[in-house]
């Protein structure tokens, strides 16, 4: 009888590390680099190390909704998921169907993570971005961004996809939505808590006003939007100046008939920037308006 049991304990002990290794999930140590090293590979597009490594993180944690997992090792595998997404999409031999279904996996699976917001986002833009020759679906385009925006109301993914999804209204230069999308970037200037993409904001709100011919309101975005520049020192931008200058001169000669306010920010140009292609525009703008008081 005590054999019996012997043999029944080994038995069970060969059993154990066979059902582990068919487990086959990887050590916290060894998702973490090999996340690291799929995320490094890919930014540098040696795509099919990328591929390599989140492939192996997939298959090496437990799934994202999986309840009963470590949630650093279920936020890992939506990682993966959606770095696959990536490298399928823009891959030099891309798969937009894959790309699109690991996004899909990494949605369904990440619930509230954040791995959702950016996948609901990549999805979105599955969508927006066609081929030359394709027309783009924009119904569906905005009912694929207002996914992400209504199930993450804060989120830098939302950001972005409240910025592309007025885009989609801004290219019919029509007035109606023109409307449709100056609604909505207000509200995303006066009411999101820190907003980070405040200068896309302005600039499409700038389109958006030159759309409705209201030149002061184009004006006040383009001055909120130098403002903005100004202020943020550590934005390289800000050595360059000189598109967002030309924009307040030009809106002010030819959008409010301010020779004043258009001959500051000329000269100004003329002043800060020598070399830039525009001074040249800029004297003549000068010159004009110079005559044009003469004539009054």
């Amino acid at each position: 009888m005590h054999k019996v049991l012997s043999f029944a304990v080994i038995a069970v002990l060969a059993v154990m590390p066979a059902f582990a290794q068919k487990k086959g999930y990887l050590s916290t140590n060894d998702v973490e680099q090999k996340l690291a090293q799929g995320w490094r590979t890919y930014i540098f597009s040696d795509y099919k190390s990328a591929m390599r490594n989140f492939d192996a993180v997939v298959k090496g944690t437990p799934m994202g909704n999986d309840a009963s997992a470590d949630p650093y090792m279920r936020s890992a595998h939506c990682k993966a998921l959606y770095g696959l997404g990536l490298v399928w999409n823009f891959s030099d031999n891309p798969d937009k169907k894959k790309a699109a279904d690991l996004y899909q996996q990494a949605v369904d699976q990440g619930g509230t993570m954040d791995e959702a917001a950016w996948a609901l986002l990549a999805l979105a833009r599955l969508k927006h971005v066609v081929g030359v020759n394709e027309e783009p679906d924009f119904p569906a385009i905005r009912a694929a961004y207002q996914k992400g925006i209504d199930k993450f109301p804060v989120h830098p993914a939302t950001e972005e996809a409240i910025i592309y999804q007025q885009e989609t209204y801004l290219v019919s230069w029509k007035k109606d939505d023109a409307l449709i999308a100056e609604k909505a970037l207000v509200n995303y200037v006066k009411n999101y808590p820190n907003p980070n993409l405040l200068r896309l904001a302005y600039t499409c709100l700038g389109y958006a006003y030159k759309m409705l011919d209201n030149p002061q309101k184009r004006m006040d975005v383009s001055m909120a939007n130098l403002k903005l520049i100004e202020e943020d020192k550590v934005n390289p931008s800000i050595k360059d100046l000189t598109a967002a200058i030309w924009y307040i001169a030009d809106i002010a000669e030819w959008g409010l008939g301010d020779f004043g306010t258009a001959r500051k920010y000329y000269n100004r140009l003329i002043k800060d920037y020598p070399l830039d292609m525009r001074v040249f525009a800029a004297k003549i703008a000068l010159k004009r308006m110079s005559e044009m008081d003469g004539k009054r």
